[in-house]
Formats: C-alpha cells, sequence, structure tokens
C-alpha cells in the first residue's frame, strides 16, 4: 500500500490504525512524507520502527501527490498496489477480499465502489462507533464479481456512462501491469491526476475487475491533500491541467490499436476529460456565471492560452468562448423546458 502523507501529523496515525488492522497481514506499507513541514516526518519514522512492514520515504520538498505516489510504485516490491490517502480509512477485511478477488481472476485492475462519509472523527470510527454514510459513488449495479468485457467499445460506454475511472483509492492494481506500461502519475502541477490515472488503467488493462463490496471510508472532514482555496491562480492551474491531462492521455492511449485506428475515439475520451474539468472545477468555484466567464477570469483564460498559443491565442480564444457560449444557452433553453415540465 502507498500512503503519500503531506502535513498529515494529525490524521496519520489514525489512518495507519486502520490498515495496519487488516484482517490479510501479508503486506507492505510505503510512507511518503512530501516535503511535510510539520511532525509528519517524525511520526512516519516512528511508524517504521514499530512495524517491520513499513517503509518511510522522504520528498526534500513538496512534490505533490502524484510525485508521492510514483515514489511508492517505483518503490514498491508486492504483487499489488494500492493507494490510500492519510486522511482516510480501511474497513478491516477491505484488502483481504480485494486480494482473494484479484487471485481468483488473476486481475490487472480490481474496482470497487468507495464510500464517502461525513460528520465523524475517525477516532469515533475505530473505536466503533455508528458513523453516518453520507454519499454511495457506486459503479454500474452488480450482483456479483465481474469481468469487464475486453471489447473497447463495452468500455467506452462504462467511462461514459459510470466513470469507474475516477479514483486510485479503491482500486487495487497488479505491480507488472502498472510496470509493463510505464503507468505514473502525471509529473505536472495538476488537478484530478488520479483520473487520468485510472481512466488509462481502464483501458489498457486486460482483466479490469469490478466487485460489489467497498472498502473505503473516505473522510470529507479530513485534512484531504485537494482541498485548497480557490482562485485566479487556480483557474490557470484548471486551464493548464486540461491541456496536459489530454496529452497524457494521448501518451498511453494513442499507441494502441482500437484509438490508433480512429483518432475520434481518443478525441472523444479527451472531450470527456475536458467537460469532467469544467464540472468539477470552473463551474462550482463561481469562475463561470450567465453564461460568461467573469472579469477576473476572463483575463486568466486569455494569459494561459497566450502562453500555450502565442500568436494562435485570439483566436483559440474565440473559439474557447464561443463553446462556452453555446454550452450556457443550451443548458439555460434545457432549465426553461424543465421548469415548463413543472408547472404543467
Amino acid at each position: 500500500m502507498v500512503v503519500p502523507a503531506y502535513q498529515a501529523e494529525k490524521c496519520l496515525g489514525i489512518c495507519m490504525t486502520s490498515i495496519l488492522s487488516q484482517k490479510f497481514q501479508d503486506f507492505e506499507v510505503i510512507l511518503v512524507d512530501d516535503g511535510s513541514t510539520d511532525g509528519t516526518a517524525e511520526l512516519c519514522h516512528h511508524l517504521e520502527m514499530q512495524d517491520a512492514r513499513i517503509r518511510f520515504l522522504q520528498h526534500t520538498r513538496n512534490r505533490g501527490a502524484s510525485a508521492a505516489r510514483n515514489t511508492g510504485i517505483m518503490a514498491a516490491r508486492g504483487k499489488y498496489i494500492a493507494f490510500v490517502d492519510s486522511d482516510d480509512l480501511i474497513l478491516e477485511d477491505g484488502f483481504k477480499n480485494m486480494y482473494e478477488a484479484a487471485e481468483r481472476y488473476e486481475a490487472d485492475v480490481v474496482d470497487t465502489r468507495n464510500y464517502m462519509k461525513t460528520n465523524a472523527e475517525n477516532s469515533e470510527i475505530l473505536a466503533g462507533k455508528n458513523y453516518p454514510i453520507t454519499h454511495h459513488m457506486e459503479m454500474e449495479p452488480l450482483q456479483g464479481e465481474s469481468l469487464v468485457p475486453v471489447d473497447y467499445t463495452e468500455r467506452m460506454r462504462l467511462y461514459f456512462q459510470y466513470m469507474l475511472h475516477a479514483v486510485v483509492w479503491n482500486k487495487l492494481y497488479r505491480r507488472d501491469f502498472l510496470s509493463r506500461y510505464g503507468l505514473l502519475f502525471p509529473l505536472v502541477k495538476t488537478i484530478a491526476e488520479d483520473y487520468l490515472f485510472s481512466c488509462c488503467c481502464l483501458f489498457l488493462a486486460m482483466r479490469y475487475l469490478r466487485v460489489p463490496d467497498g472498502f473505503y471510508l473516505y473522510c470529507e472532514n479530513g485534512a484531504s491533500l485537494t482541498r485548497k482555496p480557490k482562485s485566479e491562480r487556480h483557474l490557470a492551474m484548471v486551464l493548464s491541467s486540461m491541456m496536459d491531462g489530454a496529452a497524457y492521455l494521448a501518451r498511453y492511449l494513442g499507441q494502441e490499436p482500437f484509438f490508433a485506428e480512429e483518432s475520434f475515439r481518443l478525441e472523444a475520451v479527451q472531450q470527456h476529460w475536458f467537460r469532467y474539468c469544467k464540472r468539477s472545477y470552473i463551474y462550482p468555484n463561481g469562475y463561470y456565471r450567465g453564461g460568461q466567464f467573469t472579469r477576473a477570469a476572463d483575463a486568466v483564460v486569455k494569459g494561459v492560452l497566450r502562453e500555450r498559443f502565442g500568436a494562435q491565442a485570439d483566436f483559440v480564444a474565440y473559439l474557447f468562448h464561443s463553446m462556452n457560449a453555446h454550452h450556457a444557452e443550451a443548458l439555460e433553453l434545457l432549465d426553461e423546458n424543465e421548469k415548463k415540465k413543472d408547472r404543467k
């Protein structure tokens, strides 16, 4: 298991208790301190001294969750790799079930649903107190374990309809599968790097297994690595990430015959990535209002496009804004139609 930790002094100990309490005991834990300035490194060192299954690695500066996970992947020695965020918890029989399923099917990837919870402290959960599950993120409803067909058309359907790829911490990855494709997380500063990594896994894995039982508690009240204040600087990073993410998808998927034979297939995957970024990182953060970007956000958009496209930036900006205006008009029309239905 790879556990990236940054400024995680207050939550890492409880996370590690849930991992070390697993019914399945034959595993290693790679703790990667990503340049923390609190007591995270000291805690990691203490944990390593207490349990021979733990290895502690350290970045001299903060490089981000992607780099920390990559460090863990390259250091891993086990047959399988899983990722656990330092402020989340694992149910005690979670990895036992995942490992046994992977062995039964010789799976490259095992994918299950994940739980999200709020209004409960991690320590209370470990103490056995009841806690509310406020949201379930689920794949296509399953009656039992199921291998995803190798047929890429079916995988495209699952990609668009159920987003099986969206996160990494509800999955188990065979290490030699990752090595075969050289799969690592994107190193550029980006958003939703887990989306990109797991999307590639969905299309590259020959044996992609889905199981119905969840095991992961995503703690919304924790100090998540992804929760940072939003600003115009954040918007610039989002826009750059959208372009970098498209290049990442092309790098890993572009050589696959299914995508190489018909370019529109890769373009469809990339466009889904763009829509995901807009829906998750642009619309909710107030950059886009009333069918257009705010004045401050518009200046950021044009700045990023100038940096990327130089002399062609004005034309790209025109296309970009035209697309957004058309999308906004379509949303307004859809909303008006729904209101008419409600009035009938």
